[in-house]
């Protein structure tokens, strides 16, 4: 479900993508769910620093 919803957000799932997908996963479902919720807002960029993926 949330490579899906990064698909849908980002169109492609690449690399760094891929390697926030566990990340995500491990944060608590609160913090996952409000994350998820402003995944539309937010830039690869963002994300990728959100969880330090270079």
């Amino acid at each position: 479900m949330l490579e899906s919803l990064l698909v849908a957000c980002f169109s492609s799932l690449d690399e760094k993508l891929s390697l926030i997908e566990t990340p995500m996963m491990e944060l608590y479902l609160r913090e996952r769910t409000d994350l998820l919720l402003n995944l539309s807002n937010l830039f690869r960029e963002e994300l990728s620093a959100r969880f330090k993926v270079d």
